[in-house]
């Protein structure tokens, strides 16, 4: 056995579990059917957070972009941060909602709220 004697050893490496090669080191994060959305962070608008902790998507929209509907909702719940950056947090969201985030970002504040055990 190569390593340390006293340290317990995990699964094997195996090619399965491996990302394809070529792959960023954030995108190899990306589930199938998932795509990277890069939310805008300014300082004390989030919690802190790090690569692997799960947040809710929160959308507040101004009264005429919210209609009849409400002003403020969660639009993507539990999902995987995959980036962190100074300007923002990069999360990993259903393919479907991904546009639906792109929009909400136009429209009115999107911020993260940090999902705990």
């Amino acid at each position: 056995m190569i390593g340390r004697p006293d340290r317990e050893w995990g699964e094997v490496v195996v090619a399965s579990r491996l990302a394809r090669a070529g792959l960023s080191e954030v995108a190899a994060r990306i589930a199938s059917g998932m795509r990277a959305v890069a939310i805008p962070t300014e300082p004390g608008t989030a919690p802190p957070l790090s690569i692997g902790d799960r947040v809710d998507v929160l959308v507040a929209l101004p009264p005429e972009a919210a209609g009849d509907g409400p002003p403020g909702f969660t639009l993507v719940s539990d999902a995987a941060v995959v980036s962190v950056e100074d300007a923002s947090v990069t999360v990993a969201v259903p393919l479907e909602l991904a546009p639906r985030i792109a929009v909400a970002l136009g429209q009115g504040a999107v911020t993260l709220a940090l999902v705990g055990a």
